[in-house]
């Protein structure tokens, strides 16, 4: 793909109505490659959180897309709930007027190998001898699906050819052999833990430090710990790990064979259009040649945090003013006390991120283009947990929608 593509990007995500960290890493990526200047729009899209899967094409300029699963493994999320809920197949897919490239998961690429090469050199930081290290990689695992492993065993493979570790060891936290046997099976007395999980949820930030007992639930460390006659390094999850990128990128090219990702601008011109004078809980305003957004309770109020990277927009809306998660982003909860000032492009960006698809999903319906989809086709279509939503009688819905 060449620097003046008219391709636009969408990483897409499990997300949680709970964990606010959870979509942090794609979110993060995403910034990432958006300052790259590589694509004409890069986007996030969740399973459990704003904007959905259901949606994000519609919300799309370019006319060509690639769909990255932000997945560590192949299963039943990336062969069923993002193909389902995007109306996409492996491989390339016309899909409303576009071109739509949907890849393969980052967590069964190859490229995995130098990320958790990269994370293990930075825990490690030369302290000592990567050949004196016991080197366990810990996955989810399931025993209902095999494909859940895979990918771990893969990279366990991968690195042990290597050469490099005392030893490389796969450890699983609902599978053999589990995450509570790293100890006593590490051969030597330096063990380096990496979770293969794409983010720092409670399972890899809380419950494999608990459970192995060098931590409380919760509580923090800082390596190396000297636990149980073992000094151990544990990591943040390898989905935050800035190689990830690198990853990602590779995912695309496999979509355009023999073109390289570069740099540059690309020729889809921005939708800024007429920014609002207020848009849910913002008020918008033009200061000189830029635009200021604050709460619109803040309209008059003075001493406020100023923010000046349209990012910060994701931070700002990520918790309410008492600290509590915000999975649902329209919710009228945002905390008060800043102001952004920003170009008028970096302030559409910036309405992405508090109101993720909304302003565009307006625009559609102001040209009679907005495709409106009725609960009964939406709860039709679920698997898995999630086809009781199909049973809700029509006033069960409607106390629900209240």
């Amino acid at each position: 793909m060449s620097a003046d593509s008219n391709h636009a990007l969408v990483l897409a995500g499990h997300g949680s109505h709970y964990n606010a960290d959870s979509s942090e890493p794609a979110r993060a990526l995403a910034e990432e490659l958006r300052r790259r200047g590589l694509f004409a729009e890069v986007r996030t899209a969740f399973w459990k959180e704003q904007p959905g899967l259901c949606e994000i094409l519609d919300t799309l300029a370019s006319p060509e897309v690639h769909v990255v699963p932000f997945f560590i493994s192949a299963g039943y999320f990336t062969e069923q709930v993002v193909p389902r809920e995007m109306k996409l197949k492996p491989g390339w897919n016309e899909v409303g007027g576009r071109r739509v490239h949907y890849a393969r998961p980052v967590g069964t690429h190859s490229e995995m190998t130098k990320v958790l090469l990269h994370r293990a050199e930075t825990a490690l930081g030369g302290a000592v001898a990567e050949s004196s290290v016991s080197l366990f990689i810990v996955g989810h695992g399931t025993t209902e699906n095999e494909n859940s492993a895979q990918a771990v065993h893969a990279q366990v493979d991968a690195i042990s050819k290597l050469g490099r570790f005392a030893e490389v060891k796969p450890a699983f936290m609902e599978q053999e052999p589990t995450h509570h046997s790293i100890l006593r099976s590490a051969a030597s007395d330096r063990v380096l833990i990496i979770p293969f999980f794409i983010s720092d949820g409670l399972h890899s930030r809380e419950d494999i430090p608990a459970d192995i007992g060098f931590a409380k639930r919760g509580a923090k460390w800082t390596n190396p710990v000297e636990f149980s006659g073992k000094t151990l390094w544990y990591t943040p999850a390898i989905g935050s790990d800035s190689r990830m990128a690198e990853v990602v990128l590779s995912r695309v090219a496999e979509g355009e064979p023999g073109k390289k990702v570069e740099g540059g601008r690309s020729k889809v011109e921005s939708r800024n259009g007429v920014l609002p004078l207020r848009f849910g809980e913002l008020t918008i305003q033009r200061r000189g040649e830029g635009v200021e957004i604050r709460h619109v309770e803040d309209a008059a109020a003075a001493d406020l945090i100023v923010r000046n990277e349209p990012f910060a927009a994701n931070g700002l809306s990520r918790l309410d003013p008492a600290g509590k998660y915000r999975p649902l982003r329209t919710a009228r909860s945002l905390p008060r006390g800043w102001k952004l000032k920003l170009s008028e492009a970096e302030a559409a960006e910036a309405l992405e991120h508090f109101y993720p698809a909304v302003r565009s999903q307006m625009e559609r319906q102001a040209r009679g283009e907005l495709r409106v989809v009725s609960y009964s086709e939406t709860a039709g279509r679920q698997t898995g947990l999630y086809t009781v939503t199909a049973e809700l009688k029509p006033d069960e819905v409607e106390t629900a929608i209240r």
